[in-house]
């Protein structure tokens, strides 16, 4: 059962609902079923901040869930730029901290009263969400976020509206019927990165597609965040950088197998065997050794018999303020997820001169930085600790060499990541479908 639809009932329910499907196991997709289209039935429509212009085209965007993570910060910076153009009407999925952030760059927002719509029935979906605002918008497409939200790419071939879908996975971890349906009713798939739309073309007949890189998003400050907690936070960090003038390495992402925290680790402590001085920050929640006993408790015990205690921090997410601070001081990024499409952290890290090392194969960094041969050196082979730990080490003993490397960052996130081009260059895709243009000129 998804969090969304798990988060709609109550504890009570929850445990009987559990004992049910423990003993009648095909209980369980009717009751997925049920509790989806009860859902349905109670879908939150409101007014956006913008005034419909009727002498401008009108999209409807849809986003998985209003969370302050990588997909929906992407969904609402393009909400923002396209707001400029066009009619935005915004579909959410789920709910989310930043839900009422959507409000302020579209003319609608629907999102359910309670619970999750993210496994509706298409049809039902189509009926309950898409018609009536049809109805009262001339949507001429639909701009699918991420394939989370596959379920409006297929209630979108139902309301015979064109639908571009954003990929933001590789195939290989993709819940198979959600991947059948992005490639079965998506007129047009736009990929981060080549390799991630190779990882598609074993799963089915894909529909047309191209590459396109996003743009560096602006990341949105926490609801109820406290940015003096997170400057207290980092502090000691950049205070100990400061004082011993120690290489700093940062992470970021949210504790999970894919993100590779344990690579990071691992290459941290080949340095400590070479003897470089350096200190470690990995940034992202989820990191509970006393209480995630799967993962966390392993990442402790892993620092721990590294001898890294006295230079690994983890730092919970942090605000937009304390973000932009630590890639201004830190040396280095090392990207070490296993498979990461092109994380808004690592544009963030580029943007900002920071350079990026990463593991070929495993995201659509470096196709980017390979187009440069100075940059090219950060790419190393797929799960090369040791090769990682190398650069990162000629990293921390050659400043020279780290400000080359800056200075060709800032202009490839300049050519590569503007978020502005990124919007630009969508809006004359969903365009193109919206007019009926023939797959095959898009």
């Amino acid at each position: 059962m998804s969090a969304g639809l798990v988060a709609a009932l109550s504890p009570r329910v929850r445990a009987v609902g559990r004992g049910l499907f423990a003993r009648y196991p095909a209980l369980r997709p009717l009751a997925l079923r049920a509790i989806s289209l009860s859902s349905l039935v109670r879908i939150r429509r409101q007014a956006g901040q913008q005034v419909f212009d009727a002498a401008r085209p009108t999209i409807l965007l849809c986003v998985h869930e209003a969370s302050r993570t990588g997909a929906p910060i992407l969904g609402l910076n393009l909400a923002r730029e396209l707001s400029r153009k066009v009619n935005v009407v915004c579909v959410l999925l789920n709910g989310g901290e930043i839900r009422e952030d959507f409000a302020k760059f579209a003319v609608a927002l629907v999102s359910p009263a309670f619970g999750s719509i993210i496994d509706a029935d298409p049809a039902a979906f189509a009926q309950r969400v898409l018609r009536p605002l049809q109805r009262d918008f001339p949507i001429g497409a639909i701009l699918a976020n991420s394939t989370e939200t596959a379920v409006v790419a297929a209630a979108g071939k139902q309301a015979g509206i064109p639908v571009l879908c954003l990929v933001h996975e590789f195939a290989g971890y993709m819940s198979p019927p959600r991947l059948a349906t992005v490639i079965d009713h998506a007129d047009l798939l736009v990929f981060s990165s080549e390799v991630q739309r190779h990882s598609f073309r074993d799963a089915g007949e894909m529909p047309p597609s191209i590459v396109l890189p996003q743009g560096k998003s602006e990341i949105p400050e926490r609801a109820g965040g406290d940015p003096a907690r997170d400057a207290d936070a980092i502090e000691p960090v950049i205070a100990a950088h400061a004082r011993g003038g120690q290489f700093l390495c940062i992470g970021c992402g949210y504790v999970q197998p894919r993100k590779g925290v344990d690579l990071f680790i691992a290459a941290a402590a080949r340095l400590r065997r070479q003897g470089v001085e350096a200190q470690f920050v990995w940034v992202g929640d989820g990191y509970m050794p006393d209480r995630d006993f799967l993962l966390s408790v392993w990442l402790k015990d892993q620092v721990e018999r590294s001898g890294l205690a006295d230079r690994f921090t983890f730092l919970p997410a942090l605000g937009k303020q304390s973000l932009e601070r630590l890639y201004a001081t830190a040396d280095a990024m090392f990207l070490s997820s296993r498979l990461d499409p092109l994380p808004n952290v690592a544009i963030d890290a580029v943007a900002a001169g920071l350079p990026v090392v990463c593991f070929d194969q495993a995201s659509g960094l470096p196709e980017i930085l390979e187009s440069d041969p100075d940059l090219r050196s950060l790419v190393v082979p797929y799960f090369g600790i040791e090769e990682a730990a190398a650069v990162l080490s000629r990293l921390a003993v050659d400043p020279s060499w780290r400000s080359d490397l800056r200075a060709k960052l800032l202009i490839l996130a300049r050519e590569r990541f503007g978020m502005s081009l990124y919007a630009d260059t969508l809006e004359t895709l969903l365009g193109s479908l919206a007019t009926g243009k023939r797959k095959e000129e898009i």
